[in-house]
């Protein structure tokens, strides 16, 4: 039988309420994982010390490294999967939330010797209200997984799952201040790793005014471009496959924040 690690990582901007029911819910699932772990990326508010504080008290299946530093998401990551020790690692953000059935869902993927890297559909909702809002759905099977991946991350990030070894044999997540998601998942894809997402929702993923904001703002821009270009160059997509997206980012970064909420809106579809 497979063993399974569940990775999250969080900061300072975190709210200690948000974290507090991403554990919750780890904790929570129907099949317990073997292992979790969690990496503070530097100093965190006493109110999410707080929260730590009680998982580790409560929990001692939970792994808590703190970091001395804020040193961005791919290297707290990346130190989160260098701490297990497991057959797959499943990733999740400390705002989102994993229904009962993932860990079991995953791992029936894994079992079945049906992929090495494996995602889930997710379930967008309001984080103020608790409203559900959309159901973002991705390609199933590995060969729409590759396709779409020219130009797309063909996976959730919120809830995707992958080999430790595979992870290992790629070296894990590039340096990089965005889209680091994207990039290691096409690196997977080219070192072997089969693909497969569960047409299934299986995360809860917080959405407000604040991810609209990130999305239009130039940083993320510039890195979504970047991470393109970059796929490009090894040799994964066509001219083409980059131009396109990298030109609707841009026209995105342009347009005004309510057309922009229309183009994200039809994407789900």
């Amino acid at each position: 039988m497979k063993t399974v690690s569940i990775i999250s990582t969080t900061y300072d901007k975190e709210k200690a309420d948000n974290l507090g029911y991403c554990l919750k819910a780890i904790f929570s699932q129907n099949r317990m994982p073997d292992k979790v772990v969690l990496v503070a990326d530097g100093t965190l508010t006493l109110e999410l010390y707080k929260v730590v504080d009680h998982y580790l008290f409560n929990y001692p299946d939970i792994f808590v490294f703190k970091e001395t530093e804020n040193k961005g998401n791919w290297h707290a990551s990346n130190t989160a999967i260098s701490l297990c020790d497991t057959d797959i690692i499943a990733k999740i953000d400390s705002d989102d939330l994993l229904l009962p059935d993932y860990t079991q869902k995953i791992l029936e993927v894994f079992e079945n010797d049906e992929a090495d890297i494996c995602g889930v559909y997710i379930e967008e909702f309001d984080t103020e209200t608790g409203e559900a809002k959309a159901v973002k759905k991705t390609p199933v099977t590995d060969e729409e997984i590759r396709e779409f991946a020219k130009t797309r991350n063909p996976f959730n990030n919120p809830g995707i799952a992958f080999s430790k070894s595979f992870a290992d044999k790629i070296g894990g997540y590039n340096e990089m201040t965005r889209c680091e998601d994207y990039d290691f998942v096409v690196r997977l894809l080219m070192a072997g790793a089969r693909g497969r997402n569960i047409p299934q929702v299986l995360v809860r993923y917080r959405t407000s005014d604040e991810n609209m904001k990130r999305r239009k703002n130039w940083v993320n821009t510039k890195w979504f471009i970047i991470s393109r270009w970059r796929i490009h160059k090894m040799g994964f997509s066509s001219l083409k496959d980059f131009l396109i997206p990298s030109l609707a980012q841009l026209l995105l970064f342009i347009l005004p924040v309510g057309l922009t909420k229309v183009f994200y809106s039809r994407l789900r579809k």
